[in-house]
C-alpha cells in the first residue's frame, strides 16, 4: 500500500513538474506542444514584408518567420495587422512573440522584452529629383516651411524629431503612404531606411536620397520583441539571432532582399514555380524552407494565413 502510494505521489510530482517546466518555457512550449507558431505581420513594407504578384506575403521579414518555423518544424500560422497593432496584439498574447523588422525604441523597451539585434540599418532622407537643388542637403529639411512624411511610432520618427525639429512631421501608417505623400507633393521628404533603395529606384523612379552628414545619425537597429514575462522565449531568440547570424543564413536573407534586384523580378514579375531565379533557389535552399514558400518543394504549403 505505502509502495502504490509512494509511486502515486511520485508521478504526481514529475507531472506537476513536467507541467511547470512547460509554463516555465512560455510560448516556446506552446509552439512545441501544438507543433504551431503564430505570428502577426504587416504586409506593407517592401522589402520587408509585402504581397507577391499573386497575393502571397513575402519579404525578408517573411523569410526570418519561415526559417523560425522551420527550425520547429511547426506550421507558420500569421495574422496581417496594421503596424500600430503589432506590440498591443502580442501582449495580448495574439501572437506568440514579434519576429519582424522592429526598430529599438525607448518607448517601446518599457512594455516589451526586446532580443538583440538581428538587423541593423542606416537612415536617409528621400527626396523628389526636382527638388535636389532644394532638399538635395537633407539638412535643408530643418525648416518651418519643410514637411517630412514619418510612419508613427517608428525609430524614424523619433530620429526626425530630434534631425528635423523645426520641420513639420506628418505621420503616415505605411510606407507606401509616405512615398505616395512625397510623389503627390504633401511631403517634402520621407525618412526611411537606406537599404530601400532598390525597390525605391524600380517603383518611384524620381525619387532620389539628399546627402547627409556622415556623422552623428544613429543606425535603425531591429530586433524581436517577447512579451516582459516570456523570458525563456527572449533567451532562446537570443540564440537564434547569434546562431543564424554566425551560420551566414541571416547574412545571406539581408543580402538577397537589400543587395541585389533579384527579389523585384522574383515576386513582381514571376511569381511561379519554375521561373523564380538562381539566387532565390540559392536561398531557400540555404534555409531549408521550401515547403514555407509557394514557389518551391511539394504542394504542402505550411504558411496559413487567418
Amino acid at each position: 500500500m505505502r509502495k502504490t502510494a509512494f509511486l502515486a505521489a511520485l508521478a504526481a510530482a514529475l507531472l506537476a513538474t513536467t507541467v511547470f517546466a512547460g509554463e516555465a518555457r512560455g510560448s516556446i512550449a506552446k509552439i512545441m506542444r501544438t507543433k504551431t507558431l503564430t505570428l502577426n505581420i504587416n504586409a506593407a513594407g517592401e522589402p520587408f514584408m509585402f504581397r507577391d504578384k499573386n497575393g502571397y506575403p513575402t519579404g525578408l521579414s517573411m523569410d526570418v518567420q519561415k526559417m523560425l518555423a522551420r527550425d520547429f518544424d511547426a506550421d507558420l500560422v500569421i495574422t496581417d495587422v496594421d503596424w500600430a497593432g503589432l506590440i498591443p496584439a502580442m501582449l495580448a498574447n495574439k501572437s506568440d512573440f514579434l519576429a519582424i523588422h522592429l526598430s529599438q525604441t525607448i518607448d517601446r523597451a518599457k512594455i516589451v522584452a526586446f532580443t538583440q539585434p538581428f538587423l541593423s540599418l542606416s537612415l536617409c532622407a528621400f527626396i523628389k529629383a526636382g527638388d535636389k537643388d532644394r532638399y538635395g542637403d537633407w539638412r535643408n529639411l530643418n525648416q518651418p516651411s519643410a514637411k517630412v512624411a514619418i510612419i508613427s511610432g517608428t525609430f524614424a520618427e523619433a530620429a526626425a524629431k530630434t534631425l528635423f525639429f523645426k520641420a513639420e512631421l506628418v505621420a503616415f501608417g505605411t510606407d507606401v503612404d509616405c512615398f505616395q505623400a512625397l510623389i503627390s507633393g504633401r511631403a517634402n521628404a520621407h525618412i526611411n531606411s537606406y537599404e530601400m533603395i532598390s525597390m525605391v529606384k524600380t517603383t518611384y523612379p524620381d525619387v532620389i536620397v539628399a546627402d547627409q552628414p556622415s556623422v552623428g545619425v544613429k543606425a535603425d537597429k531591429m530586433a524581436f520583441a517577447t512579451r516582459p514575462d516570456d523570458l525563456f522565449a527572449n533567451k532562446f531568440l537570443d540564440y537564434w539571432i547569434s546562431e543564424n547570424i554566425e551560420n551566414g543564413k541571416m547574412p545571406a536573407i539581408i543580402d538577397y532582399w537589400f543587395n541585389n534586384d533579384a527579389y523585384i523580378a522574383d515576386f513582381k514579375v514571376n511569381a511561379e514555380k519554375g521561373k523564380m531565379s538562381k539566387d532565390r533557389e540559392q536561398l531557400v535552399n540555404l534555409l531549408g524552407i521550401a515547403d514555407y514558400s509557394p514557389y518551391f518543394g511539394d504542394d504542402a504549403y505550411r504558411v496559413k494565413e487567418q
